[in-house]
């Protein structure tokens, strides 16, 4: 990884953005539950940004690691809704480990469409998205503590993220497509 803070992590981003399908891949798999997913990918990319200095050796496979952080997540979420993991059959685990296998990896100029893409999309929010998202995104902000600091019900907090998350996606999907043709 980069010597300098800053080029340190834009390149665990870029890193992570690389693995964003096969994360999310084995975060589906594992739940079979596309809104719970989304949170989870967004807690997990959390977690490796914030342990990945510590805990991932440079001379690994990030990939490996990265996915194995996700299944952490999920057991994580598992365990704070008390639900125990719906089985899987080997056969499609196998299956779906090895479509991720396959995928290619964006290059470069690709992740930085999509960060440029992102960071556009967020001047659009509104100042109280945009301040809810930071505080959750940037600033690792979690649940009961989150929505009390912003006076709502943690249902009202979930449903707003579940929002914007969506809000997000559309936009920076409309903005890449725009971008290709």
């Amino acid at each position: 990884m980069a010597t300098n803070a800053q080029g340190g992590l834009e390149e665990l981003f870029d890193r992570v953005l690389r693995q964003q399908d096969a994360l999310m891949a084995v975060i589906v798999a594992m739940t079979r539950d596309f809104e719970a997913a989304e949170e989870i990918y967004h807690n997990t990319v959390l977690e490796i940004t914030r342990t990945a200095r510590d805990r991932f050796d440079p001379r690994g496979d990030f990939a490996r690691w990265a996915k194995g952080v996700a299944r952490n997540m999920v057991m994580r979420h598992w365990a704070s809704q008390k639900r125990r993991p719906v089985p899987m059959e080997e056969s499609a685990l196998c299956l779906i480990a090895e479509m991720m296998a396959e995928e290619p990896e964006p290059d470069a100029e690709a992740s930085a469409r999509e960060m440029a893409a992102l960071r556009a999309c967020l001047t659009k929010l509104s100042p109280r998205h945009r301040r809810l998202f930071v505080l959750r995104y940037g600033q690792d902000m979690k649940g009961r503590d989150l929505a009390d600091k912003l006076g709502l019900s943690s249902q009202s907090l979930g449903t707003t993220l579940l929002r914007i998350r969506g809000f997000l996606r559309r936009c920076i999907s409309r903005r890449l497509g725009a971008v290709a043709t």
